[in-house]
């Protein structure tokens, strides 16, 4: 089985050290829009400390990928407002719930419309700076802690806690901004087919 949900996902981005102010909120949701599409190896740390890795593309607004290595052979995608899980050893062969009920959209959705949904808590110890976001009614499936260094603004890390205050990190390397992502890598009846075909 795979141990991993979405809701758990960290992504790192390996900045250079600085020493700095908080950055506002405003600077950071600039920066955050300005990510339109991003590559990157990443490495998982689960709540129960076992590690996965793998490969991310990020396509705004709205698409992930995550492509897990073996043992897991998992995989997670993000189109359509649906968050899905694949793993080809369980016994339902996907999972499906709404994007809308997980916190991690402030990081892939237009924050224009997002920053009206979703209550945000910002402050900084040092060089970071941190942005604790969480859906503003109780339907919310956890919430995400990003963080951020500054000189220049670089997302260095974010931590999804679910309701059960279990959480997950997730290192990337190697990473690529601005690439060109096709819109195959987030077509879920494919990847359905293809999990199914691979059983």
């Amino acid at each position: 089985m795979i141990k991993f949900n979405l809701l758990y996902l960290v992504i790192l981005f390996l900045p250079t050290c600085s020493f700095a102010s908080q950055i506002s909120l405003n600077e950071i949701n600039v920066y955050l829009n300005d990510i339109k599409t991003l590559q990157a190896e990443f490495e998982q740390r689960n709540n129960d400390n076992s590690v996965s890795h793998g490969v991310l593309f990020i396509k705004k607004p709205n698409k992930l990928r995550m492509e897990y290595e073996k043992p897991n052979n998992g995989l997670v995608l993000i189109n359509n407002q649906l968050v899905t899980i694949f793993d080809s050893e369980s016994n339902n062969l996907s999972q499906t719930f709404p994007l809308a009920k997980s916190p991690f959209r402030y990081l892939l959705s237009d924050l224009s419309i997002e920053l009206t949904k979703i209550d945000i808590n910002i402050y900084s110890e040092g060089s970071k700076t941190f942005v604790k976001v969480q859906n503003k009614d109780e339907s919310y499936l956890g919430d995400i802690t990003i963080t951020f260094n500054s000189d220049p603004i670089i997302l260095e890390k974010w931590v999804l806690v679910n309701s059960f205050n279990e959480k997950v990190e997730v290192e990337l390397k190697n990473i690529l901004l601005g690439v060109k992502l096709k819109n195959n890598l987030f077509n879920m009846a494919h990847e359905l087919k293809k999990f199914k075909n691979n059983r």
